[in-house]
């Protein structure tokens, strides 16, 4: 729906109310920051956010249905920070140094990993940590190979990566 406080271009009302729907039903939803507040119709901060209003805004995404929702990708100094708010547990905020330039596709690459992991019966924030771990190595690639920004993450030669993660996971 949006992403750096702005909505996309094909975002309408219309959209959102057939998302809230979407959410509603979901086990486990994984809206960016920008997409959490279109949610809530809070309007975005870029002055920055304390941890008690990503808990707040996490809470009430979690009063539309989900039992856990991450947020995705806040940004907070030289760290990219995921709110995991699971059921009635204690919020948590798993961060990781930020690196390289922003790239499309790093949500969708984030939100399959973190997926495939609840599907796989792991602890959901220990897929998040994975998933937000393998998108900083896709990104360090990407920029090594010297991909252009607007061609996203090149992660189909790091795939391995997450299997070895499993593995670990699997002991």
């Amino acid at each position: 729906m949006g992403d750096h406080g702005e909505t996309y271009a094909t975002f309408t009302p219309a959209l959102c109310s057939r998302m809230r729907e979407l959410v509603a039903m979901g086990n486990v939803v994984t809206p960016n920051l920008t997409e959490a507040c279109i949610l809530t119709d809070r309007p975005f901060s870029r002055k920055g956010w304390t941890r008690e209003q990503l808990k707040a805004l996490a809470r009430e995404i979690q009063a539309m249905g989900p039992e856990a929702v991450v947020i995705t990708g806040v940004n907070q100094g030289g760290y990219v920070v995921n709110v995991v708010a699971e059921g009635n547990r204690e919020i948590t905020f798993p961060k990781t140094i930020r690196i390289g330039k922003e790239r499309p596709g790093t949500g969708d690459v984030f939100s399959s990993v973190v997926a495939s992991g609840v599907v796989a019966g792991w602890e959901l924030e220990e897929a998040v940590r994975l998933a937000a771990s393998f998108v900083k190595k896709c990104i360090k690639r990407s920029d090594e190979l010297d991909i252009p920004l607007q061609n996203g993450v090149c992660f189909e030669e790091l795939l391995g990566v997450l299997v070895h993660a499993t593995d670990r996971l699997q002991g």
